[in-house]
């Protein structure tokens, strides 16, 4: 585990897969000279050496990306190999790689989001509001390639749906595959499925449900995720829409980028050493975040005491109780990088905490780029901007960001009551999973851990 600066992870990796001997570089691993060569880290990185985890992108292949298909920026880079598309905690590497492989890297910066579109973000946001470009295909024809691809028509989509809040047409084609199918795919070609138990709580009715399907459906895995919650995993694709209707319960959207969910302690409610309601805030904060697409996954915690049973911290928004008070924290991470969230902001009541987080939730919806994390997101915009455009914004800004919110959450709807229940064109029928096999240009997320 690495905490702080963990730019030396690949050589490390690669100590640890040779079983080099370390002794010497001892004094140096605790005390670090300044650095001499920037360059050296990524020199040292062998060819063969996995740069990308995620999708097993190797130092080579990145170097054969720039050198034989002129790539010299990171969107071409992820376009070509997917490397950083993942996680994204390889994306420091990547860019030290084009840095040291492209000359001009620097004086041609990533702005473009993709070859099939030839704008950077900002611009192509305007171009929706401004033109009232509704559907994926239009922007597409009028400044694309007419085609798009696996990178920008998911971020297509988001856009249009934050922009006009459902006021578009809603390519489900254009999604990624989880999101057209409401379930996350599995190796195997079968689906896990979640159900929504906000704040982690459930009833023994739900529990009822849940074992009755998973008998009936013969589910080969029922496991407790570090969510809180019950995932059934092995499930075929043509029973997922009678799964969901057995179940009754929401969507727990552990496929999608969205809310994932929030995760709580018991708080005051049982623990002797709560001094906070942690049940109760965040199954509310579950309600009003739920359903809402986000750049990226955000994953949640409450507790009820700084003790942080839930791990509020490494959280993308966090609530810690305190005697008398609330912290509000965002931007943590506890994947492959673990990053401590940031302090937003003290608050003495449960409802300002709430506030508080949905003002960071809406801002980074609005400012995230599409697949940028929360903590990526924190660093690169500066938590003295963030607070100024949120918490300590002026009173009409906040109503302005909150009636966004609110406007979107009431437009909102469980993916799977509307699968199930309407005849809505915007969810295509479930096709075979053999076309899924071949159709190389959409993408499958990775499962959620």
């Amino acid at each position: 585990m690495l905490v702080g600066d963990t730019a030396d992870q690949p050589r490390y990796l690669a100590w640890l897969q040779s079983r080099a001997d370390v002794t010497r570089e001892r004094t140096r691993l605790l005390f670090p000279p300044p650095v001499a060569d920037a360059g050296m880290e990524v020199a040292d990185l062998p060819e063969g050496a996995t740069v990308c985890g995620c999708l097993g992108v190797k130092k080579s292949d990145i170097l054969s990306a720039i050198h034989e298909h002129g790539v010299h920026t990171l969107a071409q880079l992820r376009e070509q190999t997917r490397a950083s598309t993942g996680c994204g905690s390889c994306t420091a590497v990547c860019q030290a790689l084009l840095k040291a492989a492209v000359p001009d890297f620097e004086e041609r910066p990533d702005k473009v989001l993709c070859g099939c579109l030839p704008y950077a973000e900002d611009e192509l946001r305007t171009m929706l509001q401004t033109q009232q470009l509704r559907s994926v295909q239009d922007v597409l024809e009028v400044y694309g390639n007419g085609i798009g691809c696996d990178v920008c028509k998911p971020a297509l989509s988001y856009w249009l749906d934050l922009i006009w809040c459902g006021d578009h047409h809603e390519d489900r084609s254009a999604r990624f595959i989880n999101d057209r199918v409401h379930a996350n795919i599995q190796k195997d070609g079968t689906f896990s499925v979640v159900p929504r138990m906000r704040g982690g709580v459930t009833t023994p009715q739900e529990l009822r449900r849940i074992a009755d399907t998973a008998e009936k459906f013969q589910v080969p895995l029922v496991k407790i995720t570090g969510s809180q919650r019950i995932d059934l995993l092995g499930i075929k694709k043509e029973d997922l829409p009678q799964v969901w209707a057995d179940l009754g319960m929401p969507s727990g959207e552990a496929y999608a980028k969205s809310l994932r969910m929030v995760k709580s302690c018991v708080g005051s409610t049982f623990c002797r050493f709560g001094v906070q309601d942690s049940l109760s805030a965040a199954t509310e904060l579950e309600h009003r975040l739920e359903h809402l697409y986000t750049p990226h996954k955000v994953k949640v915690g409450c507790v009820g005491c700084p003790r942080n049973c839930a791990e509020a911290t490494v959280k993308d928004i966090g609530l810690v109780g305190q005697e008398g008070s609330w912290q509000v924290v965002v931007g943590g991470a506890a994947g492959k990088s673990v990053r401590k969230a940031d302090l937003l902001v003290t608050v003495e009541t449960t409802e300002a905490a709430l506030e508080a987080a949905e003002l960071f939730f809406q801002y980074y919806r609005e400012h995230g780029h599409y697949m940028e994390r929360s903590y990526d997101f924190v660093v690169r915009c500066g938590m003295d901007k963030i607070r100024k455009e949120t918490v300590y914004a002026s009173d009409a800004v906040k109503t302005q960001l909150l009636a966004r919110l609110r406007k979107a959450r009431e437009k909102a709807r469980d993916p799977w009551q509307v699968a199930i229940t309407t005849a809505d064109p915007r969810f295509v029928p479930l096709r075979p999973m053999e076309e899924i096999a071949h159709d190389e240009a959409r993408p499958v997320d990775q499962p959620e851990v």
